[in-house]
This record gives C-alpha cells, structure tokens and sequence, in this order.
C-alpha cells in the first residue's frame, strides 16, 4: 500500500474506476464473486478515506500555499523576486478554499484567470504551507474569494513587474525602493496570483505586504512576518 499523500488521491481514483468496471460487468453476468470484489473495494475506500480525512484536518480554508512551479513563467518570477535560477523560491502561491474528504481544492489565479484546483496536482511542487496569524474575519474573505472565480490574468500588471528587473542595474537599495512606486499597468480587473492572496488577506483584517499590492510576488508574501508556516507533510502516512 502506497503512503505517500498523492499515492492515497490516486488509489481513490483508481478504486473508483475499477468499481465502475466490475458495476458494468455485472450488468450481463450474475457472479457471485462480483459482489464480493465490490464489497472488498467499498471497505478499501472507506479506509484509505479515512488516511486522507486525518492528514487534511492539519489544512484550514484561507491556508496559504506556496508552489515552486516548472514553466516557463515561473522560471521568469523566479529570477524576478529572487535574482537566481537556482534559489528555490516560490514561483506560484495559491488560497485553500474548499476541504473534503478526499478532496483539497485551491483558488488560484493562472494564465486561465481565477479558477478552482484539485491540490493534489501541486503535490510533488509545494514549497510549504502558511496560515495567516490572527485574521479578524476569514469567511468574509472566504466569500469575495468565490466572487472572484472567472476573473482575467492580469497580463500587464505581470509585464510591468518584470519590466522593474531592470532596476536591479543600480543596486539592491534602488530595486528594493522602485517596488513602492505604484505599478501603473495594474488593472483593477484582473488578477495576478500573488495580488489575489493579498487583497484577500486585507479583507480578513491582515496586510502581508508593506509596499505597493501591484508588485507583490509569491517570494514576498512567503517571507511576511504575518505568516506562520504549518506543519504538514503531504506524504504522511
């Protein structure tokens, strides 16, 4: 038996497809053995169910999740917010909106725009796990969070962050004094990963950044002193 988190999510999938074939089997057959192998399965889901349920009591809606992701974008953010290729730091953050039993799904803003994720397919990229620390009013986050789904990437808010690489030319000081001048390719519209964590974390009562909310990147929010990493192990027994 697999005991790594992932390896539960998929055994679950897997148990499901093959109670799902003996189901259709049994349409034009009458062995007793079949009933059997579904009972089998039935209890086999009830207790890989019952592993996932007690890792993912650890995880709370609003827990901030912090990715180091592999495309090419995110190499980019990468050497963007740290000045290295090589430093691993997070590239991608995303918001933990939902939990079930054999489910975590996140709200996170990608190239798509605002969309809902199974976490499981962050599994292997997940750099860490962060809770804010005294948020005054998580479910009214929680709710514009939802509001949010189907909203745009916000494309040039995205160029003009990358665009402030260029300030690193004259020092740590100059760079790190050019992220408080407002980013005028903002858009109110739209929506970068990064900015979509913190504008929730202001609505729950907490500021995670100091500086301007249109250069806020995944690397600063996950150095914010407002945060307190969690300890959760995806591949936990």
């Amino acid at each position: 038996m697999a005991s790594g988190k992932v390896e539960q999510r998929w055994t679950l999938r897997r148990i499901d497809h093959i109670r799902e074939h003996i189901l259709n089997v049994k349409k034009s057959s009458f062995n007793g053995e079949l009933d059997l192998a579904i009972n089998i399965l039935n209890e086999w889901e009830k207790e890989e169910r019952c592993r996932v349920r007690s890792n993912d009591m650890k995880l709370k809606k609003g827990d901030i999740v912090f990715i180091d992701n592999e495309s090419w974008l995110s190499k980019i953010i990468q050497v963007v917010t740290s000045g290295s290729l090589t430093k691993k730091v997070p590239s991608h953050v995303g918001i933990v909106i939902a939990i079930r039993s054999d489910k975590v799904t996140l709200i996170e803003a990608t190239l798509r725009g605002v969309i809902l994720t199974d976490m499981a397919l962050y599994y292997r990229k997940i750099l860490c796990v962060k809770r804010m620390r005294g948020a005054r009013d998580m479910d009214r986050g929680l709710v514009w969070l939802a509001s949010q789904v189907g909203i745009g990437y916000d494309y040039t808010q995205l160029f003009g962050m990358l665009a402030r690489t260029f300030w690193r030319l004259f020092g740590k000081k100059v760079y790190e004094r050019s992220r408080r001048v407002r980013n005028f390719l903002n858009s109110k519209q739209r929506m970068v990963c990064s900015e979509l964590v913190e504008i929730f974390a202001s609505i729950t009562g907490k500021r995670l950044w100091k500086d301007q909310v249109g250069f806020v990147t995944p690397y600063d929010l996950s150095r914010s002193e407002e945060l307190d990493e969690i300890d959760f192990d995806y591949f936990d027994a």
